[in-house]
């Protein structure tokens, strides 16, 4: 396999992306705070202070991780939406921007997630490249498609 193309990202793509990125943990987050919060608030008053705080904390440092994923999508989207040449090979993908240049082996990455949108290829920091499926021509999607779900059974475990 060897794809290349140009990656332009728009604001709306880039804050989708992020928010897709962090998926259960940032949908898990925000349903903690929903109920978590209030029900600590019951719990206070009806039945234990300690154990109210205790479940209001955990609700709140549930929005905590919110707020972290937005933080970090405001501080990134500067880099997130500045265009980039992406090249995928057998070996690597290759990103050169205006400023620098970055190859990243596949034995990098710990996990490919196939979005609507995106793939999400999750490395082993923690940080995910995010590729854009409409960068790419359908005929072109299919073919990295079919390499992904060959890579994601070869993956180091992590």
């Amino acid at each position: 396999m060897d794809i290349a193309t140009e990656i332009r990202l728009t604001s709306r793509e880039a804050r989708r992306a992020v928010v897709a990125g962090a998926g259960r943990s940032f949908d898990n987050s925000v349903l903690c705070a929903v109920f978590l919060v209030p029900f600590g608030a019951l719990a206070a008053v009806t039945y234990n202070l300690v154990v109210g705080a205790i479940t209001m904390s955990a609700g709140l440092a549930s929005l905590w991780v919110v707020w972290r994923v937005y933080r970090y999508f405001w501080r990134a989207r500067r880099w997130l939406i500045r265009p980039a040449r992406v090249r995928l090979t057998d070996e690597s993908i290759e990103c050169r921007e205006e400023e620098f240049d970055v190859t990243y082996r596949w034995s990098m990455f710990t996990r490919i997630e196939s979005g609507r949108e995106f793939w999400f290829l999750r490395m082993i920091d923690g940080s995910t490249l995010y590729l854009p499926r409409r960068a790419f021509d359908p005929g072109q999607r299919t073919e990295i498609d079919r390499f992904m779900a060959d890579k994601t059974r070869t993956l180091p475990a992590a």
